[in-house]
């Protein structure tokens, strides 16, 4: 019988109630902001390793953020392969999907 699937349900309970009680305990005894500043300092040097493990340099060479003026144009941008990423209304996904072969949605049912 395989197991996996429910030990690793229990392990994520478990591991989620203890860092709830560490967290509670340690914003008891040195307050809440530095709890969070040291738990994102604990985050971004995870991160940090990780994206190094995975892509062999620590952190990426550049991200780029660019704010569009409507739908129309962040579709275009992702139809030229200029736009990774778009947050699209479901009128606008519809339509870049039926123009575009290497757009998805992130639910394949869509």
């Amino acid at each position: 019988m395989n197991l996996i699937g429910e030990l690793a349900a229990l392990s994520v309970s478990f591991f989620w109630s203890f860092t709830a009680l560490i967290f509670t305990a340690s914003g008891r005894m040195v307050g809440s902001q530095v709890t969070n500043r040291i738990r994102l300092i604990f985050a971004l040097v995870y991160l940090i390793i990780l994206n190094a493990i995975l892509y062999g340099e620590p952190v990426p060479k550049y991200i780029i953020y660019q704010a569009f003026d409507n739908e129309g144009a962040q579709i275009l941008s992702q139809l030229t392969h200029e736009l990774d990423y778009a947050e699209l209304s479901a009128d606008g996904l519809k339509a870049l999907l039926a123009q575009s072969d290497t757009s998805r949605a992130y639910q394949p049912t869509f």
